[in-house]
């Protein structure tokens, strides 16, 4: 009977690990991704950003006139990338959603504009709900340009 219930734990433990890295993975490819996009970017587009609100969209203008505007938007606890005109597609796994996702914009004299990014990932692992543990994060980023 004791093992038994150690072998239990065990492979809930091994649950919550798995859980732990895919949100993680996930965390680290969203944040590494609007990290790579704000550098190439031109400028942020204000006008089509929705700063400091929980369901938060990030707006760029690109370079490249065809990439413009690229935004980041959350939706139904999903986070979608439209570079464009072209269709809006989802960058999180099936795994995992969103609780909120906040961008605030952060502006100094002679200084390349910058985004602060909050946000908080669950996981979708209803057979470990009672012991899931969301994912908070807080990163900045800057235009490489002026």
């Amino acid at each position: 009977l004791a093992a038994t219930s150690f072998s239990i734990q065990i492979l809930k433990i091994q649950g919550m690990s798995e859980n732990f890295h895919e949100l993680q993975t996930n965390e680290r490819f969203i944040t590494d991704l609007i990290i790579s996009t704000m550098r190439d970017a031109k400028s942020i587009n204000g006008n089509e950003s929705l700063f400091d609100n929980n369901n938060g969209i990030l707006a760029l203008t690109m370079e490249n006139s065809m990439d413009s505007p690229t935004k980041f938007s959350l939706n139904n606890g999903n986070l979608y990338l439209q570079k464009g005109t072209t269709d809006a597609i989802k960058i999180n796994t099936e795994a995992v959603s969103f609780n909120y996702l906040r961008f605030h914009q952060v502006t100094y004299p002679k200084a390349p504009d910058q985004i602060i990014i909050d946000g908080k990932l669950k996981s979708k692992n209803a057979t470990l709900a009672n012991t899931n543990r969301p994912l908070t994060f807080h990163i900045t980023t800057s235009l490489r340009k002026l």
